[in-house]
């Protein structure tokens, strides 16, 4: 098997070449990752050497703005602009602990993704760890912030809210719920509802409805009836897969139909799609 191009190889593994280091012979905490049937070789998917994931989370790194962290806490899997962004390159990422998506500090790539809006890079430090003022202390004070606000929100409400029905929202740092009745239906919910202020009904239903599609026949093209546009009835359509609380069946019958709508509407996908680019006239009615 050929041997990779010396630029090829991860940092790591230029550096402990250079230090006098081969496949077999490296420090305990340097792993080859090959097939057990394979060769140890440095010409692998990884780019030579990579660490031990037992050593290098207990490392100690830092971000651009000098925070310390665990190893534990970055991301090190990530191909984007060229760049490997992994341990191994001492260029591992981070999920910015202050929330930040603007930061002229951290690598320019990170600045131009917005998926990547909220992370920035971090390089491994010989500095000795302190916990205080870390991303992990930092991390802990916003969970705790986080909880304190989640239950100032449930007083706020009196009570009336639902944990599967609230999220917190990062960037306004605020919880917020958007009570889905759908949900409560899709997850079988039973007993006491804080949304509702009651026990659910023990009686169980479906929220059933009839669609009416119209659709041209395209099996009478060079006939007579060429353009003909027939119409048929489905009735009794569920909403649910099982039987839900009747509280919840009346409940999305109201406030579902739009839900109701694309779920049909996603039934007929390809149907809708012929009709809409390509002339096959089709329509559907709830």
């Amino acid at each position: 098997m050929r041997e990779k191009e010396h630029e090829e190889y991860n940092a790591l593994t230029k550096r402990l070449l250079e230090e006098g280091y081969s496949a077999e012979h490296h420090p305990d905490y340097i792993r080859v990752d090959v097939p057990m049937w394979q060769e140890k070789t440095l010409d692998n998917y990884n780019g030579g050497f990579t660490y031990e994931r037992w050593w290098i989370f207990e490392q100690t790194f830092k971000t651009p703005c000098g925070l310390q962290c665990k190893g534990l806490q970055c991301h090190s899997n990530m191909s984007y602009m060229g760049i490997e962004w992994t341990f191994e390159n001492d260029i591992a990422t981070i999920h910015c602990p202050y929330e930040k998506k603007e930061c002229k500090l951290k690598h320019e790539y990170l600045q131009e993704h917005g998926v990547l809006r909220y992370d920035c890079e971090v390089h491994m430090t010989e500095e000795e760890y302190c916990y205080e003022g870390s991303v992990e202390h930092i991390l802990k004070l916003h969970d705790d912030e986080i909880r304190r606000q989640e239950i100032s929100f449930g007083l706020q409400k009196k009570g009336r809210v639902c944990r599967e029905h609230m999220r917190f929202n990062r960037d306004t740092l605020e919880w917020e719920m958007n009570y889905d009745p759908y949900d409560c239906g899709r997850n079988r919910c039973a007993g006491m509802c804080p949304v509702l202020g009651h026990e659910l009904d023990k009686k169980r239903g479906n929220v059933f409805y009839d669609v009416k599609i119209s659709y041209l026949r395209n099996d009478l093209s060079g006939t007579l009836f060429e353009g003909q546009v027939d119409t048929r009835i489905i009735k009794g359509k569920k909403l649910f897969d099982h039987p839900v609380s009747m509280d919840i069946c009346k409940i999305c019958a109201r406030l579902c139909q739009d839900r109701i709508k694309e779920k049909v509407r996603n039934h007929y996908f390809t149907e809708l799609f012929f009709s809409e680019y390509h002339g096959r006239y089709f329509s559907f009615e709830i």
